[in-house]
């Protein structure tokens, strides 16, 4: 067994290299060796903010000054925490339990896998199929499956499903439930219960390869586990699936990033912040923030904008970190998804609803759109098309592209984005112009056309 000094030079070692949750496992032994030291207790309330588990790091941090009110590092750490969680020390010390090895963090984890469950439970067995399969070593990940709005025939599913899963995980694949069907709340709800040092977003039909796990960690190694470093792997589709346009396009370029030409690792804008496979440190959200519930759809993309233009946080790519995506997308799924987000868009953007819109904006819309040269009902068009051209992967031999002829599918690619961006915009404007003429004349109130939409 290891001595008391070998375990705090171990604790020490780990922590001064990023590896928080190695510092966790060692200091925790030495809790156990000696409950009542005061010095341990700060080190371990240290240890557990690192990590983003701030309760934890609350017991701790005044368990050490209960024990030693003179201690001036315990004290001090225990300021700059109430600084990030609103409380002043002296209501931390106030509601402050008794400490014991008993109430200490259970079963640490390098990894927490979250992923939200709601429709296409169908796919669910092959997402946590590949989780089983995972390089990274088994003992130092955690699946955190949280079903959201899910009826009473899926909550059989689920339940049967995760039955069979248990053999393979054990303790180490968690359920939560969230009673609304709510994408970011599911994620928000993943967050609180993550035992993780590092937290992995992937949607229930992404489909990770076996190495994903262990490269998400050697990303994150390689940045010194430093927080304001996102991680961001590759989205692909099986080959079926890529026949869509939509797909194609997801995986050439994500739709709504900056047009630039991707390489397989580099730094990106904030648009490439989604949760297919997308992984950062636990200790983000609590320093950041977590997803916002008001967003209906985009609320991974409007959290990563909030943290790079707030905190700098930076969005490293990886497309090499394979994640298969089992999702077909469309060119009237992805229309309704915009016109769907415009009154929150709005609403967030502007910090008023649509009606309130003030009468000046309202003709700088109205300009915009006049002075707009798309031709929007010919876009269309072309979009159905070519869809219905990309269904194949034959098809594609040179295509005229709103009258521009191209000959690669690489010039197809960003001309096709091009055309995209400029219709979204447009369609946008077009739908807040047409929520606020309908307010403004007394018709349907804001939450009626939201709600609708």
């Amino acid at each position: 067994m290891s001595s008391p000094e070998t375990l705090r030079a171990k604790a020490q070692q780990s922590y001064e290299r990023g590896d928080h949750t190695g510092a966790l496992k060692s200091y925790l032994r030495l809790l156990q060796s000696d409950p009542g030291n005061p010095d341990v207790l700060n080190d371990l309330g240290t240890v557990c903010f690192a990590l983003g588990r701030m309760e934890e790091s609350k017991r701790y941090l005044a368990a050490a000054l209960k024990l030693e009110p003179t201690h001036s590092e315990a004290r001090e750490n225990l300021r700059m925490l109430c600084k990030v969680v609103g409380m002043t020390p002296e209501a931390v010390l106030g509601q402050a339990a008794e400490i014991s090895p008993a109430t200490t963090v259970q079963n640490p984890r390098d990894i927490s896998v979250i992923v939200p469950a709601h429709g296409r439970l169908d796919v669910l067995e092959q997402c946590l199929e590949a989780l089983c399969c995972q390089t990274f070593p088994a003992e130092r990940y955690e699946v955190v499956l949280v079903a959201n709005g899910l009826d009473e025939p899926a909550a059989g599913q689920m339940s049967a499903l995760t039955a069979r899963c248990r053999s393979h995980f054990g303790d180490r694949l968690r359920v939560i439930q969230v009673g609304q069907a709510s994408i970011p709340l599911a994620r928000n709800e993943g967050i609180r219960n993550a035992r993780g040092q590092i937290v992995l977003q992937i949607n229930l039909d992404a489909i990770l390869s076996r190495t994903a796990l262990a490269e998400h960690y050697a990303e994150h190694e390689g940045f010194g586990f430093d927080p304001r470093y996102v991680i961001c792997g590759g989205r692909r589709f099986p080959e079926s699936y890529k026949r869509s346009l939509f797909n194609y396009l997801y995986e050439a370029i994500p739709l709504y990033t900056a047009l630039h030409q991707p390489r397989p690792r580099f730094l990106a804008d904030a648009a490439w912040f989604v949760t297919c496979n997308l992984s950062c440190m636990r200790e983000a959200y609590d320093m950041f923030g977590t997803y916002d519930p008001s967003y209906v759809w985009g609320s991974d993309t409007e959290m990563g904008r909030r943290w790079e233009e707030k905190h700098g946080v930076h969005i490293y790519v990886n497309t090499n970190i394979v994640g298969y995506h089992l999702h077909k997308l469309s060119f009237d799924f992805w229309k309704s998804k915009c016109i769907e987000a415009v009154p929150y868009w709005f609403r967030r953007s502007t910090g008023m609803p649509p009606q309130e819109m003030p009468a000046d904006a309202q003709r700088a819309l109205r300009d915009k759109l006049d002075a707009s040269d798309l031709d929007a009902a010919s876009l269309e068009s072309e979009m159905r098309r070519l869809e219905a051209a990309f269904s194949s992967p034959e098809s594609f031999a040179g295509e005229t592209v709103m009258g521009e002829r191209v000959y690669t599918l690489n010039d197809f690619t960003w001309r096709i984005r091009a055309l995209l961006k400029q219709y979204r915009i447009f369609l946008q404007h077009m739908e807040l112009w047409r929520i606020v003429q309908r307010t403004r004349a007394g018709g349907a109130a804001l939450e009626d056309i939201e709600s609708a939409a």
